[in-house]
């Protein structure tokens, strides 16, 4: 009988990204806020995710890594079980 392989939980480094979207938006002369509007992105999930760290969903998050170049991959990462 094989191995039981247990599921590992996955997290996003928001931090990570977000300060990667400003350093290209500087790069590109555009604010966050001319950004987010140019890609028909909300204002108000850009203000989340810098000040509650909440990872947009998955249209908004594609809409943002089109627009920037970024990888959303190279910000996930396992989070490892505390319990």
């Amino acid at each position: 009988m094989a191995a039981r392989i247990e599921p590992r939980r996955i997290g996003f480094d928001i931090e990570g990204f977000i300060e990667d979207l400003q350093r290209v938006c500087f790069n590109k002369g555009v604010s966050l806020t001319r950004m987010a509007r140019e890609i028909g992105v909300n204002n108000s999930t850009i203000s989340y995710m810098k000040t509650r760290k909440s990872v947009p969903d998955g249209t908004h998050l594609a809409a943002l890594c089109a627009w920037s170049g970024l990888d959303a991959g190279l910000y996930s990462k396992y989070i490892e079980d505390l319990t």
